[in-house]
């Protein structure tokens, strides 16, 4: 009765301002009760509506079925865990990592880094002599190249004569090709400094040249006033005398004000010589206790303002940073472009250190377990009855490999890039650490590769392709350039430690650049140049290990089998 009652009346009312004409001009609402009443009965149920899986819907909110995804890759995980321990049992075994770097022949691994001592030393010598213009330009660029290339020369060519084990070889020659590239910023930073200093002395020598002429012409001035002196008369020459004496007096304030500026400009500080020119150290004359005056406004107070002034930090500037410690605090940073001041911070945060240096004895636990469980018994297995596989079976074990291969390359990645180069940043006080972007999201190879190793990229653009296109190649020949640049440095840091040579890797790198080419055109800013960007990591590793594996695992049994053959040849 109470739900009907304001329904009757409302409809009356309505009823009543419809007759007057008024309901048009001031509808009236009803009450809440009868809202809810028309909702339920009255109001349309539907509505043109998208399902929110589809694309036009506009709803993007998918966390649930991420977490799904991670609950189910979880399982998954754990589920091929417990089979491949059923399978081959508990293969981790710790101490084998490090028993690799005790043999004798990983001695020659650390000999190499060591011997890395000899280039870095040996750039900044010639450096040092060429800034004091001890040897020309054009030795010094010879010297300084002959270091760059015998760094990298003489480290390849010992790791395929001795035959290290691969794992050192592969670590010695990583950090040849960081040293190696560390120099090559070095040397041309340096001589970019060197030019630029040279070029500003030669200007300040044309300057002094110009100041000598105008001496002369002070001489000569005086020589003619003296002959019309003695020709012309007493008033010609008081005429010429007068003229002469203001023009005189000119020449000798500009004289004076240019040598007080040229002097103040080669010390780096206030001149405080007199009128007289004469500079004395230490000394209180009169016309010093002027200068001073005139600048600080008083003695004792620009006394004050000079030292102020030399306690503030001066910027380093060429030739002051060729020193040792310069150098080697280059080497140590996290970066390959040299500058001669890096950015620092003001102190070491000793927690943020703490963490970082605990996530990197983690991962190394895990990357190693990892390694040891899981891919090294399916990569063993591949091979293991001495018959080339089925393309099938390549297949099989490829797709099998692909998991637990990037579980390996994206704990690397989060070990070196995050966790040990910004311990190394943080205990060196190095400021800028943006080692890596969000090349997970990249829609193209291209935004990949520019973003996941930043130190590499930087100095790939400052070093490669900038210099390029200064010299009038265009930015498509500049890129393939820069491609196969990092082509051949992959192909060097598989083949080499492996000692066999099968361009797999430098041919996978080329294969980048009409990619890129692709992504960039069609797919880039959309989804599924995502999916293109993850499948060739997804799928590229795995595939570029088991062709490298199986060829290395052939060579060692064919040398093997002639080993054997040898024996028995000696018994027999």
């Amino acid at each position: 009765m109470s739900t009907e009652s304001p329904l009757r009346h409302f409809r009356v009312l309505e009823k009543i301002r419809r007759k007057s004409g008024i309901a048009d001009v001031l509808p009236l609402e009803p009450p809440k009760k009868m809202k809810k009443d028309i909702h339920m009965f009255e109001m349309p149920a539907h509505a043109a509506r998208e399902s929110m899986l589809s694309s036009g819907s506009g709803f993007n909110n998918y966390r649930g079925l991420y977490n799904l995804a991670i609950i189910a890759l979880l399982a998954f995980g754990v589920r091929l865990v417990l089979e491949n321990i059923r399978k081959y049992g508990l293969l981790i075994r710790p101490a084998t990592a490090v028993d690799v770097f005790m043999t004798p022949e990983a001695l020659w691994g650390f000999f190499l880094i060591l011997s890395l001592n000899v280039y870095i030393l040996t750039a900044l010598f010639v450096e040092k002599a060429a800034a004091r213009e001890t040897i020309g330009p054009r030795v010094a660029r010879l010297l300084h190249w002959t270091n760059v290339i015998a760094c990298m020369a003489v480290a390849n060519s010992l790791i395929l004569v001795i035959h290290p084990p691969p794992l050192v070889s592969f670590f010695a020659l990583f950090e040849t090709a960081i040293v190696w590239m560390k120099l090559i910023s070095y040397v041309a930073v340096n001589q970019h400094y060197r030019e630029k200093m040279q070029l500003e002395n030669a200007n300040k020598h044309s300057r002094r040249g110009s100041f000598s002429n105008k001496t002369a012409d002070v001489r000569t001035l005086r020589r003619r006033q003296t002959s019309a002196k003695k020709e012309g008369g007493v008033d010609g020459a008081a005429n010429g005398n007068g003229d002469a004496h203001q023009h005189q007096k000119q020449q000798q304030q500009h004289e004076h004000s240019h040598r007080h500026d040229h002097e103040g400009g080669r010390n780096g500080k206030h001149s405080r010589q007199g009128s007289t020119g004469k500079h004395k150290r230490g000394g209180s004359d009169g016309a010093s206790a002027a200068i001073a005056k005139e600048h600080g406004g008083g003695g004792g107070d620009g006394h004050q303002h000079h030292k102020q002034k030399q306690e503030k930090p001066r910027p380093l500037v060429y030739p002051e940073n060729l020193s040792t410690k310069n150098i080697y605090m280059y080497m140590l940073f996290p970066t390959l472009c040299y500058e001669i001041e890096f950015p620092r911070t003001p102190r070491v945060r000793v927690r943020f250190l703490i963490r970082r240096i605990i996530e990197v004895v983690f991962l190394f636990a895990v990357i190693v377990t990892l390694a040891q469980q899981w891919v090294m018994p399916t990569v063993e297995n591949t091979f293991k009855d001495g018959a080339d596989p089925s393309l099938y079976h390549l297949i099989d074990r490829t797709l099998k490999l692909s998991v637990p291969n990037n579980i390996i390359w994206l704990c690397m990645f989060y070990f070196y890039f995050h966790s040990f180069l910004n311990a190394i940043g943080e205990l060196l006080r190095f400021a800028d650490r943006q080692f890596y972007r969000d090349w997970w999201n990249a829609t193209s190879i291209s935004y990949f590769w520019k973003n996941w190793n930043i130190p590499v990229h930087k100095w790939a653009v400052r070093h490669v392709y900038r210099p390029l296109t200064s010299q009038g190649y265009t930015r498509t020949q500049a890129m393939v350039v820069v491609f196969m640049f990092s082509a051949v440095m992959h192909e060097v840091l598989v083949s080499v430690p492996l000692g066999l040579f099968r361009m797999w890797s430098f041919l996978a790198m080329l294969a980048q650049v009409p990619l890129a080419a692709l992504t960039d055109k069609f797919l880039v800013g959309t989804p599924y140049g995502n999916v293109v960007v993850w499948s060739s990591v997804f799928f590229g590793q795995p595939m570029a290990i088991m062709l490298y594996v199986q060829a290395y695992l052939l060579r060692q049994r064919e040398q093997q089998l002639e080993a054997a053959a040898a024996a028995v040849g000696d018994g027999l």
